[in-house]
């Protein structure tokens, strides 16, 4: 199973999530030994964690992270998340950011993006103790209910450490949701295709209202979200059988068609010939 955060976390009582404003912070402790999870980002994260072990492996690397570490993602990632356990219960704090809280960041700062090297997902060793106060801080301010203003200002003052601290890392990271911005809901919604079956689920996993998705679809791509849906599926299923050679059934699901039959009979409408027919004429 897939997880989507914060998305999944939203509405699960069970999980210790604040919202601020457009932003999240997630605080979750626990002594179970052991779990691995696939996840999904919609929002960029900044994981920071405060004991026990977390490894965060991607298609092309793997980050071992210990108590004191630090993981800056973007959205888009997709990963493949262990938690282990020693002696230590498992602590970790989680803040998801959006683009605008990112931009206005950098704007007010007037950071310099030009020479930083983009890089979606970046690991920091060991960080300072005084970034532990910091963390400290804001947490203490969650649990006393302060408005969300002083605690957007707590998690700029961990932006800034992380800047004085680990420059280049962090920049790089600024850097590569910068330049991803323009097409953030695009990249969401094209990474979470096979999660994607209704209007409903476009608009979960953006948490765009349904206007507003109607909206965006219809001014960035002169479509309707349905419409919009059904040909990046079969966009995305015609380029898996160009150049892959998975089978009809494993692309079927990883275009988001409940079921086989389904997505031939939806293929054979738009190309007049099966999947099958379709690859044999290659």
């Amino acid at each position: 199973m897939t997880h989507v955060l914060p998305n999944a976390l939203i509405n699960d009582k069970s999980f210790h999530l604040t919202q601020i404003e457009e932003l999240f912070c997630l605080r979750y402790q626990t002594a179970t030994q052991k779990s691995t999870k696939f996840i999904r980002t919609t929002m960029h994260s900044i994981i920071l964690l405060q004991s026990g072990e977390k490894i965060i492996s991607f298609d092309d690397k793997k980050f071992s992270l210990k108590a004191g570490d630090i993981a800056l993602l973007t959205q888009n990632n997709y990963y493949m998340s262990e938690r282990v356990v020693d002696v230590a219960p498992y602590k970790v704090v989680v803040l998801y950011l959006d683009d605008a809280f990112i931009i206005d960041f950098v704007k007010r700062f007037e950071l310099n993006l030009k020479d930083a090297i983009s890089h979606e997902a970046i690991m920091i060793k060991k960080h300072d103790l005084l970034f532990d106060d910091n963390i400290a801080l804001l947490e203490a301010y969650i649990d006393k209910g302060l408005p969300s203003s002083l605690l957007k200002l707590k998690i700029e003052e961990l932006l800034l450490f992380l800047l004085h601290s680990h420059k280049e890392r962090t920049l790089s990271f600024l850097r590569a949701i910068v330049a991803t911005s323009k097409d953030r809901i695009d990249y969401i919604l094209k990474s979470n295709i096979d999660l994607l079956f209704t209007v409903e689920d476009m608009c979960s996993m953006t948490r765009l209202s349904n206007a507003q998705l109607r909206d965006y679809i219809k001014t960035k791509h002169h479509s309707t979200p349905k419409s919009w849906l059904d040909t990046q599926r079969l966009q995305k299923a015609e380029m898996m059988l160009q150049n892959t050679d998975k089978s009809i059934k494993e692309i079927s699901t990883e275009c988001g068609y409940a079921t086989q039959s389904w997505f031939i009979a939806q293929f054979k409408k738009y190309y007049n010939c099966t999947p099958k027919e379709f690859r044999h004429k290659l």
